[in-house]
């Protein structure tokens, strides 16, 4: 996608952790101003913590979805 779109994803690029274990699928689409799992345009940094799940999507929109 546009401007920085996926998991853990920043239209400003700033620093982001993001820790995934024993994920069967993780799944991140992305669309504009940074979409997806942690995204979002001016996104402050964070932490993403995903375990023990089998399935994890997110699918972007506009403006951060």
């Amino acid at each position: 996608g546009n401007y920085g779109a996926g998991i853990g994803g920043g239209n400003y690029g700033v620093p982001k952790n993001v820790i995934i274990e024993s994920s069967v699928l993780v799944l991140a689409t992305g669309g504009t101003d940074s979409a997806g799992i942690g995204g979002g345009a001016n996104a402050n940094s964070g932490s993403i913590l995903i375990q023990g799940k089998s399935h994890v999507e997110a699918i972007g929109g506009f403006n951060g979805g």
